[in-house]
């Protein structure tokens, strides 16, 4: 073979080497963003029957999507996951940066990407808002991922106690809640609407949980008095769930 030849030959296919190994090291640890995927760790019927182990921790979850709520490993506090992190409400209603290997019972999470936005002008209670977002919506039977940014008046959330052991019923877990209350305080709501042919695999209707804008405060939205906010909503085209 002509030397000349032999070299471009080698050059090529080290070119070519080089290329596929660069290639396989981006693909491992760069995670390609799924735009429109609602990603679910376990299923509302497994938290039900009392299943909140962690599953999954959440720098894999963040891998997934940067928008969504759930519930901590063993309920030790309400998930919130907002502008690319995740928080833990604890009893007392204040959040808590979770760590990366800090793990999740329950996760809806998407990369949250708005193809609507709106004002909402008028004051809104939790009932009026919802009737005022299914105005928006539209069609009742698709997923929505939805983010209000507003001034509350007030706001009342929810955590829940620690379990201790596994397969208590959730109804048992709620039933011992702790309420807080905050007032006159700007913060996004963060939540979704799922129809009701997914009641075993997500709260359908609407769910929200909250967070204030310095991150300091939130939990399982019960009810509020919105004076204003912007609505901000992403349609779901797919959802992908781990058990």
């Amino acid at each position: 073979m002509n030397t000349k030849l032999a070299i471009a030959l080698l050059i090529v296919l080290s070119v070519l080497i080089f290329t596929l190994v660069i290639f396989t090291i981006f693909s491992q640890q760069t995670p390609l963003q799924s735009n429109g995927v609602l990603f679910q760790v376990s299923s509302l019927a497994s938290l039900v029957n009392g299943s909140y182990e962690g599953k999954m921790t959440v720098h894999d979850l963040l891998n997934h999507g940067d928008f969504g709520l759930g519930a901590v490993e063993y309920m030790d506090g309400e998930l919130v996951c907002l502008d690319t992190e995740c928080y833990r409400v604890t009893l007392d209603g204040m959040a808590h940066e979770l760590s990366p290997g800090s793990k999740v019972a329950f996760a809806s999470v998407v990369f949250f990407q708005p193809n609507k936005t709106f004002d909402i002008p008028q004051q809104q209670n939790f009932t009026g808002l919802q009737k005022y977002l299914d105005d928006k919506l539209m069609a009742k039977n698709d997923i929505f991922a939805i983010k209000i940014d507003g001034f509350f008046s007030d706001i009342t959330t929810r955590t829940v106690h620690k379990q201790d052991k596994l397969y208590v019923p959730l109804s048992e877990v709620i039933a011992n809640q702790t309420i807080s209350h905050l007032y006159n305080t700007h913060g996004t709501l963060v939540g979704f609407y799922v129809p009701d042919y997914m009641k075993e695999i997500n709260v359908v209707k609407y769910h929200f949980h909250f967070l204030t804008d310095n991150k300091e405060f939130g939990g399982h939205v019960l009810g509020f008095d919105m004076t204003n906010g912007t609505g901000y909503v992403s349609k779901i085209n797919e959802v992908s769930i781990v058990p």
